[in-house]
């Protein structure tokens, strides 16, 4: 027999070998043990997961301050018009009046009052200083018995303290001076509690003195009437020419995003939350954070109808040339996982309530590990314990059968395939017998 027959009769033998083992593992019942195709597989890496819930909202001022008439006094004019842009202190209208004498005589009345309130503050802030400065340790006077001894001269001068130490004397002056020192210390935060109060009314009534004073400065500079003065900057929104409370609004320049919640809603989003402001009336985003979050409905509660909740948002620094009445589609952050094991829901096997990965490992088995899962995002999922990084898995968990060896697609490469040609038939054999008996 030459030797090519050999080698014919050589590779039909291998091929043989191959295929009756292949027949043992997939055959029902068989001892052999089952191989695992893998065809998908990859280590197991980090990733960001950010769990957001969409709102709709609107551009609107962050601020209305409104304007309110006085219905016993007659009106003159307006001094501003709707949409103009005003400062504090802008004559924003006046009232009539031929008595300007009278006015004044009433503003001077109200400057007096409130400057005596704020004198009554200052006298009553330097009595509590002066009590407070005054404040120190109490000292108790003792008399003494003919052992030498001190004792409250509320016992008599006939009572004899037997067997009371000087040990225990002592000791009871120091207790009675502790509590006297905490009782004082006490008293003085009472005193600085009750002057910080204090301070804070007299700021108050140094605002309003100083309104009236501006009104009366008004008048005095020749003006037809009592002028009521703008006390914020900002633009004029509304006026009521027919003189209904309140006469007029200003809005303020900077703006907050107001926006309604659904019911799932309401009991995720918090104050302090990240939101992600979009529109397709600007380009990128601008970022911002929830400052407030209705706990009432907007509306009436009904069985009809499904209850929405108001949520504010105050927008961080951007460029963005912002109006009023810009609406905008609000993606508030909820929850985050950031650098965290990352899985796909495919890659992970659920049984009976738990949670478990597929790991190739080094000895070339898959084998079934126990795994933490925590944050969701569409179908990423967080690994919270059992993962190792860098480990490679099995991407999709439905192509493993059991904990058994594995197989995975053969890679060719031009380089493998040139090192291929050149291995003669004898180690060509040997790798594929290695390849199938090797566990």
């Amino acid at each position: 027999m030459n030797k090519g027959w050999i080698q014919l009769l050589s590779v039909i033998a291998a091929i043989a070998f191959i295929c009756v083992n292949l027949f043992l593992i997939e055959k029902e019942d068989s001892k052999a043990d089952r191989i695992n195709y893998i065809s998908s597989w990859k280590p197991l890496q980090t990733g960001n997961l950010i769990e957001s819930s969409p709102a709709e909202g609107i551009i609107v001022p962050s601020e209305k301050h409104r304007i309110f008439i006085d219905k016993n006094a007659e009106f003159q004019e307006f001094l501003v018009e709707k949409g103009d842009k005003v400062e504090s202190g802008t004559p924003l209208f006046e009232y009539a009046s031929d008595h300007l004498d009278g006015q004044t005589a009433l503003l001077d009345a109200e400057i007096d009052s409130l400057t005596e309130q704020k004198d009554s503050i200052d006298t009553f802030i330097k009595n509590m200083e002066k009590m407070k400065s005054s404040l120190s340790p109490i000292h108790i006077s003792y008399a003494e018995d003919d052992w030498g001894y001190e004792y409250d001269n509320d016992y008599g001068s006939d009572y004899e303290p037997d067997t009371y130490t000087e040990t225990d004397r002592e000791a009871d002056i120091a207790r009675e001076k502790r509590q006297e020192a905490a009782a004082i210390r006490e008293l003085k935060l009472s005193l600085d509690r009750a002057i910080a109060e204090k301070e804070l009314e007299k700021e108050k009534l140094d605002q309003e003195i100083q309104k009236y004073e501006d009104q009366r400065e008004a008048i005095e500079s020749g003006r037809s009437g009592l002028t009521v003065i703008a006390s914020v900057d900002g633009i004029v929104e509304d006026i009521s020419f027919e003189l209904d409370n309140p006469v007029m609004t200003i809005v303020s320049e900077d703006h907050i995003v107001e926006g309604r919640l659904l019911e799932e809603q309401i009991a995720k989003v918090e104050e302090g939350m990240q939101v992600n402001i979009t529109s397709n009336m600007f380009k990128g985003q601008i970022i911002g954070d929830i400052s407030k979050v209705d706990d009432l409905p907007i509306s009436d509660p009904s069985i009809d109808q499904a209850s929405l909740y108001q949520f504010t948002a105050t927008l961080g620094d951007h460029d963005k040339d912002l109006y009023v009445g810009y609406h905008v589609q609000a993606d508030i952050v909820t929850s985050t996982a950031m650098k965290v094991p990352v899985l796909h829901e495919k890659s992970i096997l659920q049984e009976t309530g738990k949670d478990y990965m597929w790991v190739l490992t080094d000895q070339g088995v898959v084998r079934k590990r126990k795994i933490g899962t925590g944050l969701k995002v569409g179908k990423r999922v967080e690994v919270t314990s059992g993962g190792k990084l860098g480990e490679y898995y099995v991407v999709d968990q439905q192509e493993v059968q059991e904990q058994a060896p594995f197989i995975t697609p053969f890679k060719v490469n031009k380089s493998l395939v040139e090192t291929w040609n050149d291995t003669n038939l004898r180690k060509k054999l040997k790798y594929i017998l290695i390849g199938v008996l090797q566990r």
